[in-house]
């Protein structure tokens, strides 16, 4: 995620909590094992949520534990289902990582 995605998802979640926006918020968190990624690719497992609707905004939170040059993803693909990808991107030296399982949470913004 750019500094500028930053902003603006910190924009877009202040407009919703100051009532500028007005959303409904489903959310749904869920251990992933992602298991072995090679450098520069992404993998991606899935997480039901009741209520997510496609073209919906996401906001992720992964584990406090995720280990370095790991970034999280979200996106609604289908009703009621989240897709978290995990993109692993390293100075070169580790051609793949297997992170470890951990409880990722999130959130679906329906306007």
């Amino acid at each position: 995620m750019t500094v500028e995605d930053e902003i603006y998802l910190r924009d877009f979640i202040n407009d919703i909590e100051t009532g500028l926006l007005p959303m409904t918020t489903v959310s749904g968190s869920q251990s992933l094992d992602f298991g072995s990624i090679l450098d520069g690719e992404t993998a991606a497992l899935t997480i039901a949520v009741v209520g997510a609707v496609a073209g919906s905004a996401v906001a992720v939170g992964p584990p406090a534990a995720l280990e370095a040059n790991l970034s999280a993803t979200a996106v609604v693909t289908a009703t009621n289902v989240v897709e978290v990808r995990l993109k692993y991107n390293s100075d070169g030296t580790v051609p793949s990582i297997n992170p470890a399982a951990g409880i990722y949470k999130v959130t679906v913004f329906i306007p």
